[in-house]
């Protein structure tokens, strides 16, 4: 039986569109491609690792109702890392919650990144570590192009080592970091790092 290309071309739009509300979850709508990201020619994986505690993100639903996020980072035998993502629900109890994701390098500060989600490990696009902070704040960013047309969805956080605030300094440099990217800084939003589950 033929299949008519129109037919074909409906599936893969529906296909499409499918996956944009899945990863609307877990990323905030960008217009146009991903950014072309640097690749980091020095970054230090054994520096990088150890915890992480989130002070500004990007708002998507997947984070909605949590605080007191933070990342632990462990190498990799590859050269690449694992993440063990943790966040406190507000509501209706207050409970900690994890999901581990897998960090493959491709480039120098530049991931794949695989989510453990119901069980399985599901690709979620790359994530990139723009400024490494080591002992400073961190910026990371992870990107994934829709195709047809809809634009990519794309999520930031900045880190530090302690859940302090950002000094004006800090938010100079990262704002300027993100600006040079086409990144646009000001859908970060503050992070709520109080009375965290320990």
């Amino acid at each position: 039986m033929a299949v008519h290309p129109l037919s074909v071309l409906v599936f893969l739009v529906a296909i499409s569109m499918g996956t944009a509300m899945i990863y609307d979850t877990f990323f905030t709508r960008r217009d146009g491609p991903c950014p072309t990201i640097p690749a980091l020619p020095n970054f230090n994986v054994s520096r990088y690792v150890g915890y992480w505690y989130e002070s500004r993100r990007f708002p998507f639903p997947f984070q909605y109702g949590t605080k007191c996020t933070k990342n632990r980072y462990f190498p990799r035998d590859d050269g690449g890392m694992n993440l063990i993502y943790y966040r406190d629900l507000i509501w209706p109890s207050n409970v900690q919650l994890r999901t581990k994701v897998k960090l493959m390098q491709t480039t120098p500060g530049t991931f794949e990144a695989y989510a453990k989600i119901a069980g399985r490990y599901v690709y979620m696009g790359t994530y990139s570590v723009i400024i490494p902070g080591y002992d400073s704040p961190t910026f990371t960013y992870s990107c994934r192009d829709i195709g047809f047309g809809l634009g990519s969805i794309e999520a930031g956080w900045v880190m530090k080592r302690a859940t302090t605030g950002l000094t004006a300094g800090e938010e100079t440099e990262l704002q300027s970091a993100a600006t040079a990217l086409n990144i646009n800084y000001s859908q970060f939003q503050p992070a709520d790092q109080s009375g965290c589950i320990v």
